[in-house]
């Protein structure tokens, strides 16, 4: 059945996420969280996309003498979370602070940076925690961005991934990448790119980081990719598109290892680990968006992954999910948010993916409830995820459990 549905995905209409919409005619005093979302995607590099050529429509680049070369935003974020199966129940709480900048050095180079504070009461090794940023500074990303032609950039230096819109791939892990871009502008009723990506993955190990950096010997991650935005009028749908070939190689026995528990399958343990399966497939992600209203606006989609180097059985997910907009007396936006998931054991490295999903050889379900309020330009968020293993021959070493988050958010604060 997973097959049957991933495959109509694939060939039916394959597109990509995309989570914002915009409406039909502005709100004069103040604009809401769906036109806030698709501006900030045109302004910088945000959540869902680490390079603002990426995602949404591309950034006018072309500085005037009346704009300023530098634009800084900060985001903070306090959130509450709480993990349980059957054996045992934890709790985290976490502050996040982080800053993006923007700065035109040179008339076609770029330079983009994004950090992060992180202070955290607590700590697990569950399934569904962000295990890989324990309190202090992490560098979210630092890179150039060179425009060598008006439809060509280079992009070089350390890239959160997220810019793939695939979670159930890779992630927003940030990889020392250089990716190469080309914008085609002969339709003009489509938003058309082509994105080529070598990166070096995280060994998940200083000490191999170490090993790797003398033996010459580096872990590879290999993408290409198109993008595709486009609007249809008969229908008044926004439709994306966002497909993508992928294939890892050279990965080191930490990263085997630390996915043998987050579902893959590996041969042998600790520092002998070595993937039992090869990851060279495909990722689609699809979304639709509609304005049906002043007050209401729709959005839905799928995303699936197939790994070519797995059997049957272990190779596919998918990712079903909807939002409906609200807006409620010109004061705030409400957000309510559906997902279904399925994550086969080796549909790709599983250190590296989401662990919203609880990375591989999981499938359950998504809540998510988001209400922005207007005036203080805060969101309180509210996310459950339920899971369980697809395959309990595969020995998950976490059965059936859960996560509860609330968080509360500022959204992107011009400095």
């Amino acid at each position: 059945m997973l097959k049957i549905i991933g495959l109509f995905v694939f060939f039916a209409m394959p597109c990509a996420q995309a989570e914002t919409l915009s409406s039909k005619e502005p709100v004069e005093k103040e604009k809401s969280y769906i036109e806030e979302e698709a501006d900030l995607k045109n302004l910088q590099i945000s959540d869902n996309a680490d390079s603002s050529l990426v995602e949404g429509k591309e950034v006018d680049l072309d500085l005037s003498e009346n704009l300023r070369d530098v634009e800084a935003f900060w985001n903070a974020e306090f959130e509450s979370k709480m993990f349980a199966d059957k054996s045992s129940t934890n709790t985290i709480l976490s502050t996040e602070i982080s800053g993006e900048l923007k700065w035109r050095f040179l008339e076609t180079l770029f330079i983009r940076a994004k950090g992060l504070v992180v202070g955290k009461n607590g700590f697990t090794q569950f399934i569904y925690d962000r295990t890989d940023r324990p309190s202090g500074f992490h560098l979210l990303s630092a890179f150039f961005e060179w425009k060598a032609f008006p439809n060509i950039s280079v992009l070089i230096g350390n890239i959160q991934q997220d810019f793939l819109s695939a979670p159930l791939l890779v992630t927003d892990k940030t990889f020392p990448s250089a990716i190469g871009e080309w914008a085609v502008d002969y339709f003009p009723d489509y938003d058309l790119k082509f994105l080529f990506q070598f990166a070096i993955p995280d060994n998940a190990s200083e000490e191999l980081r170490r090993e790797t950096q003398i033996i010459k010997v580096f872990p590879v991650f290999l993408t290409s990719s198109f993008a595709l935005d486009t609007q249809n009028d008969f229908l008044d749908i926004s439709i994306s598109e966002r497909f993508t070939l992928f294939q890892y190689y050279n990965l080191s026995p930490a990263v085997a290892d630390r996915s043998r528990v987050y579902g893959n399958s590996v041969l042998r343990v600790d520092s002998d680990s070595v993937f039992k399966y090869a990851f060279f497939g495909l990722h689609n992600n699809l979304s639709f968006q509609k304005v049906l209203s002043d007050l209401w606006a729709l959005s839905w989609g799928a995303e699936f992954i197939y790994n070519l180097m797995a059997p049957d059985t272990h190779n596919e997910g998918i990712r079903l999910y909807t939002s409906v907009y609200h807006n409620y007396k010109e004061t705030m936006e409400i957000k309510l948010t559906g997902e279904l998931f399925a994550s086969q054991s080796d549909v790709s490295v599983a250190y590296y993916n989401s662990e919203t999903y609880g990375h591989n050889n999981r499938k359950g379900f998504l809540a998510r409830f988001e209400n922005h309020f207007f005036r203080s330009g805060l969101t309180l968020e509210t996310v459950f995820v339920y899971g369980k293993p697809i395959n309990e021959a595969e020995k998950s070493p976490t059965g059936e459990a859960f996560s509860f988050a609330i968080a509360v958010k500022t959204n992107n604060i011009a400095i």
